[in-house]
């Protein structure tokens, strides 16, 4: 149909969302899938990065569609790891999106400032899960011997990635550990964590790769 009122009235009353769940060998590694509005996909132009977050499917919905999801406590600290970085990018974007608001009264300005307040809390929060993350998983690769590192190539990929990814994930290149920023180190800090988000589904993928092998040479395939 050509690019009518009609045709998104029918698409927006029948198809208004499309679902994309991700399966390695036929399940589903943690039960999220992408939920992208029909309307955006068919526009012209780039996704934004919000369109891009992942959600829970129900569990009723995957009984549904018969999708196991795999069952494999190692996968968890990469897991932990993502959801980290992509809760942090969140809550930066969110807090340099205030910059762009016109000025406000008396009040408006103290509500305003007691909001940031409580979301810069939890942005410091959610900072130190994910660097408590970074830390497990560069931790996990370093205790191994030489020779067990050398027979992990898609952890050391992993971890190469977590390296490349360091200068997007710390607001500074002389950070020691304390979030004192202002809302416009925020707002830059928010256009870093893009990239690091990028990094750390790279991360995440290269550490599944390396626990499905694990789980093969297990089971003798």
């Amino acid at each position: 149909m050509p690019e009518t009122e009609l045709r998104r009235n029918v698409l927006d009353f029948h198809w208004p969302y499309v679902v994309v769940i991700p399966l390695v060998r036929g399940k589903s590694l943690n039960a999220t899938a992408w939920r992208l509005s029909l309307p955006v996909l068919l526009q012209e132009g780039e996704l934004n990065w919000w369109n891009y977050v992942q959600a829970q499917i129900p569990a009723e919905a995957m009984t549904e569609l018969a999708i196991s999801t795999w069952q494999d406590a190692r996968l968890e600290p990469a897991f932990k790891f993502l959801v980290n970085m992509t809760e942090l990018s969140c809550y930066a974007a969110h807090i340099s999106d205030f910059l762009n608001i016109p000025e406000s009264d008396e009040e408006g300005t103290a509500q305003l400032q007691a909001y940031l307040g409580q979301i810069s809390g939890q942005l410091g929060t959610t900072f130190q899960s994910a660097f408590d993350a970074f830390c497990v998983l560069a931790r996990t690769f370093v205790e191994l011997s030489s020779e067990e590192q050398t027979q992990r190539p898609h952890l050391f990929a992993a971890v190469q990635a977590l390296v490349e990814m360091r200068s997007n994930l710390f607001p500074a290149d002389d950070f020691r550990g304390q979030l004192q920023m202002t809302g416009a180190d925020i707002a830059e800090w928010a256009e870093q964590l893009k990239r690091a988000c990028e990094y750390a589904y790279l991360v995440y993928l290269f550490w599944v790769s390396d626990v499905l092998a694990i789980h093969d040479m297990n089971a003798g395939t």
